[in-house]
């Protein structure tokens, strides 16, 4: 199984490169096990997708403004693998 990841997210015309390309390649039951606790964490947060530089500055759905969403962030920041 290969999985591709394409964020377009800065792209502001057809004359700008895409920023970032991701790719893994995966047997199906092992990319099921990857993706319960990745399923988990964006759903706690109300997350469609992860972006690190969201994440970790605490934007956008990763806002951290209730002490519930920053003892989330604490937890969740010590399982992502660095």
């Amino acid at each position: 199984m290969l999985k591709g990841y394409f964020d377009l997210g800065q792209k502001a015309d057809a004359s700008d490169e895409v920023l970032c390309v991701a790719c893994v390649t995966f047997k199906p039951n092992k990319y099921k096990q990857f993706l319960r606790p990745w399923k988990r964490m964006l759903t706690a947060w109300g997350a469609k997708a992860f972006h690190a530089t969201d994440f970790y500055n605490g934007c956008d759905e990763f806002k951290r403004d209730t002490p519930e969403r920053s003892v989330l962030y604490r937890e969740d920041s010590k399982r992502i693998p660095t």
